[in-house]
C-alpha cells in the first residue's frame, strides 16, 4: 500500500462512511484501513483505540444533529412555519397521552 497524508477527520468520515453503508457492526479498524488505503496501525495516529474511534463516531452526529435542529429552529421563525399548538398544560396532556401505552 502506498503512503498517503491522513487526519482525524478523514478516519472518522471513513467509519463514518462505512457504518451508514454497511451498518455500525462492520466498523473495525482494519476496515476502515482498507476503506482508506492504508494499514491499520497507520489509524493509531489519529485515533488513541476502536473505542475513541466509535466515541469520535458519536461526536460526529451530535454535531451534525445539532447543525440540523439549529437549522429547523431558525425555520421556525418563518412565517409559513408549521408550529405545534401552544398549551399551558402540556404536563397534563403527557400525561394523559403516555397512559395510554402503559398498561395497569
Amino acid at each position: 500500500m502506498s503512503r498517503r497524508t491522513l487526519d482525524t477527520q478523514q478516519v472518522v468520515e471513513s467509519a463514518a462512511a462505512l457504518a451508514d453503508a454497511e451498518g455500525l457492526d462492520a466498523v473495525t479498524l482494519t476496515r476502515v484501513a482498507e476503506h482508506l488505503g492504508v494499514r491499520q496501525p497507520a489509524l493509531y495516529r489519529h485515533v488513541d483505540s476502536f473505542d475513541a474511534l466509535i466515541r469520535a463516531l458519536g461526536l460526529r452526529g451530535r454535531g451534525i444533529l445539532a447543525d440540523r435542529l439549529g437549522a429547523a429552529a431558525a425555520s421556525m421563525r418563518q412565517p409559513t412555519a408549521i408550529r405545534a399548538p401552544q398549551t399551558r398544560n402540556w404536563r397534563k396532556r403527557w400525561s394523559e397521552w403516555s397512559r395510554c401505552w402503559v398498561k395497569p
